[in-house]
């Protein structure tokens, strides 16, 4: 970025040098024609003119004060102009058109080395890190050369916007046939004011020779040059448009299996996350904990009464040993509504837990994913894994989810859910925790949930724990596999 300011201010030092050599030619040249009533003043204005116009003027006021007539004076002095360039130095002219360059790609050949610089150290940084950690570091590590690649082509742009402006501003004002034309209209001017009245049919008719071109063939073409240059960006930008769009949204990806979601009624509505993996690929027995019963498979196990458990419905649910003893092991895919309240679906699971000694449940969620070209987005469910009880090895996390957030007591945080980035604080804080979800032993996360809280704030939480998408919408990509032990708390 340090790097396009020096270009910027470059280039707006060519500029004011330009409208400072044209200010300055134009100031000289008015000098010169006022002062043509003497023949001492037009001397010294002849030394402040341009090179190219001192040696040019000076010998036409020369042969018209002492050995020529004008119109013999004016003649050579228009022949003479016409032979001269008008056109910088050739070094001068390369070493500006080299420094303009420089200047140009500088920015964008150092962005684009600082970015490929840190690709290669994030892949090789990759090789000994484990996947989800591969995406999570990489996510938050390219994305600052990115970010910075776009600002210094943004800025690129325009630094190309404005050489095409100073360049068409140069043409303009100091291309060789207006500074010709400048020159010997003054030369005109002084000449008629040193002689008043004497005529120059000569000179003036090699004036009107030498003058540009002021038919309308070159207009007509430049503005046909300008309609074709016009539409053949038009274009390149609608070529281009679903590259562009791309780049301005989230990335999503495509990676669920095409498995068949396992059916819900309208009592049921399952929460919504952008969380979890496919759902397992063996079979298992479905729990569905609806408005208003729980059933087990096609079992109702149940009655729900404004959402709560009767007092004696383990008493009088049904024996599930027969359907259930072919399942080893046992691991029951959960349909819970989401409004469920947790002391509800905790006591049924584990019930059922302490009947079947289950020690892993399937939570089963719906995600969105925005894939485009897909109306609506692909609606899938995923499967969020978790285990009751006391976790076989010691927790690497513990949080609490209480009525009124989450605190993580070790750590001194809380996250009340009255603020609206507490999801993504949460978020952030897991993903500096790579023993949660590196490797192949992960110490689990121990939640320690509230029994007034509804099951879709349940999810809610440990979703953005789990979620491995950075943006609002849902990246598709399956969590982070994090072991989760829930528990109840005091």
């Amino acid at each position: 970025m340090t790097l396009l300011l020096v270009s910027f201010g470059l280039l707006a030092l060519v500029l004011a040098a330009t409208l400072g050599t044209v200010l300055r030619e134009k100031r000289a040249l008015g000098r010169l024609v006022e002062s043509a009533v003497d023949v001492e003043a037009v001397q010294d204005a002849i030394t402040r003119l341009p090179a190219p116009h001192q040696e040019i003027a000076a010998q036409m006021v020369e042969a018209i004060t002492v050995r020529s007539t004008l119109d013999e004076a004016l003649t050579k002095a228009v022949v003479r102009a016409t032979n001269e360039t008008f056109e910088p130095p050739l070094v001068r002219r390369l070493v500006t058109n080299v420094v303009l360059a420089i200047a140009l790609f500088a920015p964008v050949s150092l962005a684009l080395l600082q970015a490929a610089d840190r690709i290669v150290r994030t892949f090789n940084d990759a090789k000994s890190h484990p996947a989800a950690q591969v995406y999570l570091e990489g996510q938050t590590q390219l994305e600052g050369p990115f970010a910075t690649l776009h600002a210094v082509f943004f800025g690129a742009a325009w630094l190309v916007a404005g050489l095409a402006a100073w360049w068409a501003l140069r043409w303009w004002l100091l291309r060789p046939e207006i500074r010709e034309a400048r020159f010997i209209r003054a030369l005109l001017e002084c000449a008629s004011r040193l002689r008043p009245g004497v005529a120059a049919p000569v000179s003036a008719r090699l004036c009107e020779l030498v003058a540009p071109d002021r038919g309308l063939q070159r207009p007509i073409v430049a503005t046909a040059l300008w309609f074709v240059a016009v539409t053949a960006g038009w274009g390149i930008l609608y070529g281009t448009a679903t590259v562009r769009a791309a780049n301005n949204s989230a990335t999503v990806f495509d990676v669920w299996p095409k498995t068949n979601a396992i059916g819900t009624t309208e009592a049921l509505v399952l929460p919504r996350h952008r969380a979890g993996r496919p759902l397992p690929t063996r079979p298992q027995p479905s729990l569905f904990v609806e408005s208003r019963q729980v059933r087990f498979g096609q079992q109702t196990i149940a009655e729900l009464s404004e959402g709560a458990l009767p007092s004696t419905w383990a008493a009088e649910a049904p024996n599930l040993q027969p359907t259930v003893r072919s399942y080893d092991p046992l691991e029951p895919l959960v349909l819970a509504h989401r409004a469920t309240v947790m002391r509800t679906l905790l006591d049924v699971l584990r019930e059922i837990a302490r009947r079947h000694a289950v020690k892993r449940y399937h939570l089963i969620v719906e995600r969105t994913v925005g894939l485009p070209g897909v109306a609506g987005g692909k609606k899938i469910q995923a499967d969020i894994p978790i285990a009751l009880g006391e976790a076989e090895v010691g927790p690497a996390l513990t949080i609490k989810i209480e009525d009124t957030g989450v605190k993580i007591a070790e750590e001194g945080l809380e996250l009340p859910f009255s603020e609206p980035d507490w999801a993504n604080r949460l978020r952030d804080f897991v993903r500096l925790r790579p023993d949660l979800y590196g490797g192949d032993a992960r110490a689990p996360l121990l939640v320690r949930t509230s029994d007034r809280i509804s099951y879709e704030r349940f999810i809610e939480v440990i979703g953005a724990a789990d979620t491995a998408c950075m943006k609002a919408t849902d990246c598709g990509l399956p969590g982070l596999g994090i072991a989760i032990v829930v528990q109840r708390l005091p």
